[in-house]
């Protein structure tokens, strides 16, 4: 029997591109010459086909679920850095106030809008943004599902499978700290004192850390529970913001409330935060009619607490508890 080693050796060649990869999220990528690359990570923009595992071009855009998850990633940093500057300056004059508050939806807009140039679609010019999409939990944590085929060594396939939601979160940061830095910097040359701008900076800079390392460790947990998270920490704050009112009876909450500039435009926001989670639970583009239902329901924590609030006064139980 004769031996043909060039036959063999083709043999064999077609033979190792045909196994697949080991792991989750190891692909192979079509070189200029038409073969295939060993397994490794898929660059940036491109996942494994799970039925080749040949590396193919993210062509999919964003839901509106991952869309909500973008919003509330921008939204979350935009409340808590108005609430901190509601919190150290709101007794300084009216207009420096404002100016603080302007500035913090000019920073978070334009990291906003720059975050989608960037990563928006550069063949037909539009905004739309190609995604790969999110099938599971451990999409998001490809750093712990290298595997070892012989137990030994790791093969290196961490990557961002969900491109681009990972890294638009860590883009729209990066900016939104740059036009803090710029925009308060500018205060510091306005005709009120340095210790404002300085103020200014300090009180919101702190939050910038938090917030890439919960991204960095939770971005994939978030994505799930975001719209859960949006419920509860609306109607828990709500619920804060009328049990400090100082006179706990129906008509001068009312009045407190729905009278006050400020307290109506801190209502306001937790019914849009609540509005927000709830269309993110019933994320369902036909059901128009069950989207009018459901925001019907976002004022029903205020009405239940104000309607209940003359038996839940612990001021109207110290006479019996002494």
């Amino acid at each position: 029997m004769s031996y043909n080693l060039t036959s063999y050796t083709k043999y064999v060649q077609q033979r190792s591109a045909a196994v697949s990869c080991p792991g989750l999220y190891c692909g192979k990528t079509v070189l200029g010459s038409g073969e295939l690359s060993e397994c490794s990570a898929c660059p940036r923009g491109s996942r494994p086909d799970p039925n080749d595992d040949i590396c193919h071009p993210c062509v999919n855009t964003l839901f509106l679920y991952d869309w909500m998850y973008l919003a509330f990633m921008a939204l979350l940093p935009l409340i808590l850095n108005g609430a901190i500057l509601d919190m150290v300056f709101r007794n300084w004059r009216k207009h420096t106030y404002v100016l603080l508050q302007l500035s913090n939806l000019c920073e978070a807009a334009l990291a906003a809008f720059l975050t989608i140039v960037l990563f928006r679609s550069k063949e037909d010019g539009s905004f739309s943004i190609k995604s790969c999409g999110v099938n599971r939990l451990t999409d998001w944590y490809t750093l712990f599902f290298n595997p070892k085929p012989d137990y030994v060594n790791s093969v290196r396939c961490t990557q961002e499978i969900v491109y681009p939601l990972y890294s638009m979160v860590f883009a729209y940061i990066f900016f939104s700290l740059i036009f803090m830095l710029a925009f308060r910097g500018l205060l510091a040359r306005s005709p009120w004192s340095h210790d404002l701008a300085k103020n200014a900076i300090l009180a919101s800079l702190y939050q910038y850390p938090v917030w890439l390392v919960m991204h960095a460790c939770l971005a994939g947990v978030i994505y799930y529970v975001f719209p859960y998270a949006s419920v509860v920490l609306s109607v828990v704050s709500s619920t804060v913001q009328y049990a400090i009112t100082p006179d706990q009876t129906v008509s001068k909450l009312c009045r407190k409330l729905f009278t006050s500039p400020h307290s109506l435009t801190i209502l306001l926001l937790h019914w849009l935060v609540l509005a927000f989670g709830v269309l993110s639970l019933a994320h369902f583009p036909s059901l128009i009619a069950s989207y009018a239902v459901f925001l019907s329901c976002i004022p029903v924590p205020t009405v239940v607490y104000i309607s209940t609030i003359r038996f839940t006064d612990p001021t109207k139980y110290y006479d019996y508890f002494e």
